[in-house]
């Protein structure tokens, strides 16, 4: 499982290896069922891998409708107490596989990123396979972000700004609703983050294959999720741009992007594939890596540090992009950057947990609002 830099880390991933974190998928009761205790964990069990709950934020619910009406998802809106200056919007999106957890398991990180990066977060309770199959989770998505874009005045959003955050599955959702909101003119994003996310379809990646059978999310459960999510016969190839991002053929006009990857992650090269393909489409690119880390570190802070340095960076990058540092935007597409482009794909690597750093920033050319 390769080394950690802590001995209740070390334990945790000792302790996963030996466990299926996920269910067979040949028995769909039994995938029901852990579909249904992942969507409404209890707050203590999810406390003793989150930490404690950060106090100074408020928290309701709303219905949103998708397309025609036909479906409603509910979004959880979380505002601070505090009136710190103009807040943003932020768009959090679960991960799981597309067909996993919920709301209840995402609390700690929404409430942590309302409160440190002074937004309103709204984390969005979207359709989950295989009961509802490509593309209804990115269409959740989607009609979640317009809402919350058309409602920011009554939702507290005193900013005009708007950026977007999953982990996993909920970074692949990520992608895919900034490539829509490009593509479709708007709501404008001014920045991404994506957490180990999946870009590829395919699982062509060396990591998937390098990382096969470690513990937390291994290549089986990879096509497991995979097959939930599109059938079996896949409905949609897995090579179509539509839901694999990296084979995009343009992905300029995104918005400036902070990637993070894990080390012993199956899904370490999607990462790194997708933050060196958007660097040359000339979109601004930060791209981490914790070297000893495992998928879904992120998510637990209390038995991964680590997972703090990471918060600690989608914070600093968010208040960048969102114009909480100083009150303004940053620099403008033609001043020259001073940080050092990615070098290869394969990146640094480093010792002890500590990240390893590559990062880009390169002009964006953005449509107005």
């Amino acid at each position: 499982t390769g080394r950690v830099a802590n001995w209740r880390a070390r334990t945790t991933v000792n302790l996963l290896s030996r466990v299926q974190v996920v269910p067979s998928f040949t028995d769909p009761g039994l995938f029901l069922d852990r579909q249904l205790a992942s969507v409404a964990l209890p707050g203590p069990l999810t406390q003793v891998m989150t930490g404690r709950l950060p106090g100074g934020v408020r928290r309701h619910d709303e219905l949103v409708e998708v397309g025609s009406g036909r479906h409603r998802i509910r979004v959880r809106c979380y505002r601070p107490e505090a009136d710190l200056g103009p807040r943003p919007l932020l768009i959090l999106i679960h991960g799981g596989g597309w067909s996993l957890a919920g709301l209840a398991l995402y609390e700690s990180e929404a409430r942590r990123l309302a409160k440190r990066i002074n937004a309103v977060v709204i984390s969005v309770e979207y359709r989950l396979a295989p009961q509802f199959r490509f593309p209804a989770q990115v269409d959740d998505c989607w009609a979640a972000l317009r809402w919350a874009d058309e409602h920011r005045e009554e939702l507290g959003a005193t900013s005009d700004r708007t950026g977007i955050i999953g982990d996993s599955a909920g970074a692949h959702l990520a992608t895919l609703t900034a490539l829509r909101a490009r593509d479709e003119g708007g709501p404008r994003l001014d920045h991404q983050v994506l957490i180990y996310p999946v870009v590829d379809l395919t699982m062509n990646s060396p990591s998937v294959l390098e990382n096969a059978n470690v513990a937390i999310l291994r290549k089986s459960d990879m096509g497991g999720f995979r097959r939930l999510l599109l059938g079996d016969p896949p409905t949609i190839p897995y090579d179509n741009p539509s839901v694999s991002p990296i084979f995009t053929p343009d992905l300029s006009g995104l918005p400036p992007t902070l990637v993070v990857t894990a080390g012993r992650d199956p899904l370490r090269d999607d990462g790194r594939r997708y933050a060196a393909a958007l660097r040359r489409a000339g979109v601004p690119v930060r791209w981490r890596e914790w070297a000893e880390m495992v998928h879904g570190f992120w998510s637990m802070p209390v038995v991964f540090p680590e997972a703090r340095q990471v918060t600690d960076e989608v914070v600093a990058q968010s208040r960048r992009y969102l114009g909480q540092e100083q009150g303004q935007r940053p620099q403008s597409p033609s001043a020259p950057s001073r940080a050092p482009r990615v070098a290869s794909m394969s990146g640094p690597r480093s010792s002890g947990g500590q990240p390893a750093c590559a990062q880009a920033r390169q002009a964006n050319s953005r449509k107005p609002k």
